[in-house]
């Protein structure tokens, strides 16, 4: 194996011990291909963008805790598809209460 290109077990196991280094690694080696993964879901390049940092920022929270039942890919991609579902789910929530905050207001002006 060459110490130079370590494998993504390689770079968890180390960003669980706290080196930020082997966590640019893999976000360099992630990066592109989780924020078009993520926009396939959110159809928004800022939120995206945002989904697909928090993920590296959760990585490096719980990389000390990864137990490898799947690939290090797959629990970063895992990730990242839970929190783009939670954002999906908060802007469904947020658009409801305007609604109806809308319907409100509506109903007011017509009962003057």
């Amino acid at each position: 194996m060459d110490p130079d290109d370590p494998t993504d077990d390689t770079l968890i196991e180390r960003i669980g011990r706290g080196d930020e280094h082997a966590l640019v690694l893999l976000m360099e080696r992630h990066k592109q291909a989780l924020f078009r993964f993520v926009y396939r879901y959110l159809n928004n390049e800022a939120d995206s963008t945002e989904i697909t940092e928090a993920t590296f920022f959760k990585v490096y929270q719980n990389a000390a805790g990864f137990k490898p039942k799947a690939s290090p890919k797959t629990w970063i991609y895992t990730i990242a598809l839970n929190l783009a579902r939670d954002r999906l789910r908060k802007d469904k929530k947020e658009k409801k209460k305007e609604n109806n905050k809308k319907r409100k207001e509506v109903s007011k002006e017509r009962h003057k």
